[in-house]
């Protein structure tokens, strides 16, 4: 008899514990800090990338790059619009490569270089128009995402010299679908380079030593169902129905062994609903849902347009309310 209730109890035990690991969490964000004026002079616009190091946030931001602290208090200000050399007519991606800062300017498909202290150092020509975030791994070789041809992948030097092309495109039943579906953030994870796919929500693991396709996964966001839920509450409070939603990443940020990503949810109404998904790289069964607006939140009116984390605090960029907006774990 107590072989047979202790084998009972031990069954039970598994199968909570199997549904309690299939159950993904959602972990509730607050909002700590909200700026939009930097100081008397300085009014934030809006972003498309951000970066966090040494806990200085650099921020591309219109046609300039804001240096602040964690609690975004401007500490310089490196461009200005314009032609010239160290200048911008938008600025579209940055990233650190050790000390030396790396900037896209968007129109003129260029990139500048600045040192560690923000002085400008030179440009060069891009092999092509980027679209999503950039990588360089640690030879100092940069990795492009572009949609111009079948293979949307570019590797080239710090000079422009490209060093090969390669990748997936993702079909669609026209060029320009293809295009729209074929738009990756890029990411240096070990030996690897990641591409996440921010139309189809996948994730490819390329080799850094070949550039072969390693793997290619979708991710699982069915945890996510209670987005329409969400959306159909608060359209409810602004109009009498809500209509089909659509689903997006906006940015992605890779801090050690967890890729982050924005996941917006929008009806045809113009109503938002926004989550950060993070995952554990080194446990792809590991997924974290932080929820970044409840139904009743006003914090953040439309869709994140840039990210970055550093243990856990989430500093994000938003489109509507033109905010730099800091958040911490409830």
């Amino acid at each position: 008899m107590n072989n047979k209730l202790n084998l009972f109890l031990l069954a039970t035990i598994l199968f909570l514990f199997g549904c309690n690991n299939q159950k993904k969490q959602i972990i509730n964000l607050k909002l700590t800090k909200s700026v939009d004026v930097l100081n008397d002079s300085t009014f934030f616009g809006s972003s498309e990338c951000m970066t966090i190091k040494k806990n200085i946030i650099t921020i591309a931001e219109k046609s300039r790059i804001l240096l602040t602290d964690r609690d975004f208090n401007l500490i310089n200000v490196i461009g200005r619009p314009g032609n010239g050399p160290g200048e911008f007519n938008k600025v579209y991606h940055l990233i650190f490569y050790k000390d030396t800062l790396y900037a896209v300017n968007e129109m003129l498909k260029e990139m500048n270089v600045y040192s560690s202290n923000g002085k400008y150092v030179r440009n060069f020509l891009l092999p092509a128009s980027p679209l999503g975030r950039i990588a360089i791994d640690d030879r100092g070789r940069f990795y492009l995402s572009t949609s111009y041809g079948k293979k949307p992948i570019i590797c080239f030097e710090n000079n422009g010299n490209v060093v090969d092309v390669f990748g997936k495109m993702f079909n669609g039943k026209t060029e320009s679908l293809s295009r729209r579906k074929t738009i990756l953030d890029l990411h240096i994870y070990t030996d690897k380079l990641i591409a996440l796919n921010k139309s189809e929500m996948i994730l490819q693991y390329y080799s850094l030593k070949n550039r072969a396709l390693i793997s290619e996964k979708k991710v699982d966001l069915t945890m996510l169902n209670d987005f329409n839920n969400e959306l159909k509450y608060k359209e409810k409070i602004i109009r009498e129905r809500a209509n089909t939603s659509v689903s997006m990443i906006s940015d992605s940020y890779l801090d050690g062994n967890h890729l982050y990503f924005t996941v917006t949810e929008r009806n045809d109404n113009g109503v938002y609903i926004n989550k950060i998904v993070k995952l554990n790289l080194a446990n792809d069964k590991e997924i974290n849902i932080f929820d970044i607006t409840n139904a009743n939140d006003k914090d953040m009116e439309y869709w994140i347009t840039s990210l970055c984390v550093q243990n856990d605090t989430f500093f994000v960029s938003d489109a509507s309310t033109k905010s730099l907006l800091k958040y911490v774990i409830k």
